[in-house]
């Protein structure tokens, strides 16, 4: 909630950040994932952080807010590993729209940019490396229909 708000205020002002957090919060669908499921619900909280995190870091440009950025995205790719496809086109739009700005080289806005992806490797390859069999048998049953399910 706190992000969201943080979002409407980044842009406008503090009514809107209010405005914003009470619409979505009256909206029908987050309202039914509020009362119904809250699994869902835990992830658009991570969503919306992470995207708050982009704004904030100017897509991953601030070095303090990137690297929160980075610990942000490795903690949700630890909670589900499609997630960063949520994100993924907001985090592309804002660093290039930054780097328009800007004007810095370009090897180095990669840098920047592979700082926040380093973080994010960091704390989600250990447990996906740990635990590779489990998950390639659960991404090909998601993704393929693959009827095989490791016990």
């Amino acid at each position: 909630m706190l992000a969201l708000f943080k979002l409407g205020h980044y842009w406008f002002d503090g009514e809107s950040g209010f405005l914003t957090l009470f619409l979505t919060l009256m909206s029908p669908l987050v309202f039914g994932l509020l009362r119904d499921n809250l699994v869902d619900f835990c992830f658009l909280t991570t969503i919306v952080c992470v995207q708050y995190l982009i704004v904030k870091s100017r897509g991953g440009w601030n070095p303090k807010a990137g690297f929160l950025l980075g610990l942000a995205i490795g903690f949700s790719l630890l909670t589900k590993w499609t997630l960063p496809v949520s994100f993924a086109f907001t985090a592309i739009f804002i660093f290039f729209q930054t780097w328009f700005k800007k004007r810095h080289p370009f090897l180095r806005s990669l840098l920047r940019a592979g700082v926040v992806i380093l973080m994010a490797l960091i704390i989600s390859l250990p447990w996906y490396l740990r635990n590779l069999a489990d998950f390639r048998a659960e991404a090909r049953h998601a993704l393929l229909g693959d009827n095989y399910m490791p016990l």
